[in-house]
């Protein structure tokens, strides 16, 4: 099963965005390693990262290779090719990379894409957990249910609750212990050793596979998602008015950002297809579709921004909200965003809503603010 083409692409640029953006990060180096506490939140960046000392708040970071050694007393947020988290994580991880390997505990829950993903026997994860690659392990220990779509999925530790698969093939190792259901798509039956134990029910569902995509609903909304958090805090870290100002034009005039997204949304390729055929065109019009995508790309971001400082709103802490507040913010607006999609026709309407009054409310922003670019 090969992973979505769309969203793998997204998030390996996501990736790369975040090495780069290291100019942004509190602390960046070709090699970071952190071995005083850190008294409050922490954005680092670099080609080798290494946590040795307690981080007091949330951690987000972007690297070739990420160790985290120490207690992480917030989130943790990071991509990376290669991660390695060994220390214990007071809330909640979301990771994506080409290897992950979680070897402690995790108060909360954990969702984790890459092409292996691997929990090892000392994992702990006090909540639930949803994980995506090529190749996931399970060896620890899930104490609510578990959602894996990969091409095989590999289960010998200890999960509390349900547990629902997407996978070609599937294997129950003897050591392994399933309290709850076990719910698997797939075109083969689940291999289950003897020694197995699934005290709920054994209930297939059906596989939903497609030539296009070669994957799992599950994957490629994962995938999607992760891509979406690392670039929205990308944007943020690099500009942060940019967001902010998008929001203002969505609250000062919703109906005119409205209006706005659906006249670029629909015009632009118009004008982008008549520049092509005029042969002095031609480089306007790749100029223009480039940016058109760059635009499409950047008013969902900001309009899922402004969907978290409008819960900030409701709850009276946006003006005390800090960057670490703001983005946790975004990250839920994702997420919420992300399982709205899972109900039929409303989750694409609610992403076309999106897009247009995100589309709308950057255009203003930047015929208004123009130094904010």
């Amino acid at each position: 099963m090969n992973q979505p083409t769309t969203p793998f692409i997204i998030f390996t640029t996501m990736v790369v965005l975040l090495w780069t953006s290291s100019l942004w990060a509190q602390t960046f180096d070709e090699n970071v390693l952190i071995v005083s506490p850190v008294p409050h939140d922490l954005y680092t960046a670099g080609r080798h990262i290494e946590i040795q000392s307690e981080i007091a708040g949330d951690l987000v970071a972007g690297g070739q290779m990420i160790s985290i050694n120490s207690i992480v007393d917030g989130d943790i947020i990071a991509a990376a090719e290669t991660i390695n988290l060994q220390a214990e994580v007071s809330d909640d991880v979301r990771v994506a990379g080409r290897q992950v390997i979680i070897s402690n505990h995790i108060a909360d829950h954990i969702v984790a894409a890459g092409e292996t993903v691997t929990l090892e026997q000392d994992s702990r994860i006090g909540s639930w957990a949803w994980l995506a690659g090529d190749t996931v392990r399970i060896s620890g220990y899930i104490d609510q249910e578990l959602k894996a779509a990969a091409r095989r999925v590999i289960i010998s530790g200890e999960i509390n609750g349900d547990v629902e698969l997407f996978a070609e093939q599937i294997d129950i190792l003897d050591s392994a212990r399933i309290h709850g259901n076990l719910i698997w798509h797939s075109e083969h039956q689940p291999t289950i050793e003897s020694g197995g134990q699934i005290n709920g029910q054994l209930i297939e569902k059906p596989w939903e596979h497609t030539e296009h995509n070669g994957g799992s609903p599950f994957a490629g909304l994962a995938f999607i998602t992760l891509s979406l958090i690392f670039s929205g805090i990308v944007i943020y870290l690099l500009f942060p008015a940019l967001p902010l100002q998008t929001s203002r034009s969505l609250q000062q005039s919703p109906w005119l950002s409205l209006s706005a997204g659906l006249g670029v949304l629909l015009i632009t390729p118009v004008v982008i297809a008549v520049l092509f055929v005029t042969a002095i065109g031609s480089l306007l019009a790749f100029a223009l579709l480039a940016s058109y995508l760059v635009m499409i790309l950047l008013g969902v971001l900001c309009a899922l921004f402004s969907l978290g400082l409008m819960g900030l709103q409701l709850t009276g802490k946006r003006e005390k909200a800090g960057k670490g507040l703001r983005i946790l913010a975004f990250v839920l607006a994702v997420i919420a965003v992300g399982l709205l999609q899972l109900i039929p026709f409303i989750g694409s309407l609610i992403y076309l809503a999106v897009i247009l009054f995100g589309l709308g409310g950057l255009t203003l922003s930047i015929y208004r603010n123009r130094q904010v670019i």
